[in-house]
């Protein structure tokens, strides 16, 4: 029986020269940077939920998908990024849309433009249907670095219950109680905004097909239901958008919770059928 012996020595020099060799890229990656400047070097999407998220994967791309702010790109090493700092007194001066394709401003840490990422990934939740949705950006340092991390939590979402139709106009009620089979508001259905526009949308439609040419969809409104049993559940919430949807709770909580919608048109002198 024979045994090979592993060369430590090799395997621990090999270990010391990489590390110099990314040291060495990492401090020419931040050199014309102030002091008050950080590179953004890493996003992280974090995302939580207390119940069975469908389309999980697809959902948590999109959600990174909007992140402003992306790290320069790199193979190994960040090489337009060391290209343009080689070259820096010539083309920090440029314009961006100017600039060789071969090289990248460094991209420096900002963070309003951090904040829009947030924002634009509440209102993504939204419309998917998580109206209270929790999301935060926090930041890890080294290195003149930033590290930056976005947690989710999604809150719940809830299945649709009853909809409710107040039209005073009994021609446009019987209207829409001939086409509702072609509704997109499905009992049971998890409630999507989307679905009050595709809804909106629709019944704008059949109206002005049968002679209400005035008519748009901004005389139909949807409105909150029936209040909320459990208050608690949303205090501090910061949402724009808070009471498109009646969420109906019960002493007992469901796993899935449901929420009721009234529809409300607005039939004025304008609109009525010609």
């Amino acid at each position: 029986m024979s045994y090979r012996l592993k060369d430590t020595g090799t395997s621990v020099l090999s270990f010391l020269l990489a590390a110099v060799l990314m040291l060495s890229v990492g401090c020419k990656s931040t050199r014309y940077l102030r002091a008050d400047q950080y590179l953004v070097r890493k996003n992280r999407v974090v995302l939580k939920s207390d119940q069975k998220i469908t389309g999980r994967g697809e959902i948590k791309d999109n959600l990174s998908g909007m992140i402003v702010q992306k790290p320069n790109s790199r193979f190994i090493i960040p090489a337009k990024l060391l290209l343009f700092n080689r070259h820096y007194k010539k083309l920090h001066v440029m314009p961006v849309d100017s600039l060789p394709h071969s090289v990248e401003r460094p991209v420096i840490l900002d963070s309003a433009l951090m904040q829009r990422s947030v924002l634009s990934m509440k209102i993504y939740l939204f419309r998917l249907g998580y109206f209270y949705a929790d999301v935060k950006s926090t930041c890890r340092f080294s290195h003149k670095k930033a590290y930056v991390t976005y947690t989710i939590n999604t809150g719940i979402n809830y299945l649709l219950n009853n909809v409710n139709y107040y039209i005073e106009d009994s021609a446009v009620a019987r209207l829409v109680r001939a086409n509702q089979e072609a509704t997109f508001l499905v009992r049971g259905a998890e409630l999507k905004y989307s679905m009050l526009d595709d809804e909106r949308s629709r019944i704008t439609s059949v109206v002005r097909n049968n002679g209400y040419y005035r008519f748009t969809q901004d005389n139909i409104n949807f409105l909150n239901g029936i209040d909320t049993v459990d208050k608690s559940l949303f205090k501090n919430v910061e949402s724009p958008f808070e009471g498109a949807v009646s969420v109906a709770l019960g002493a007992k909580r469901p796993r899935k919770r449901t929420a009721d919608l009234e529809i409300h048109f607005q039939i004025t002198d304008d609109t009525e059928a010609c």
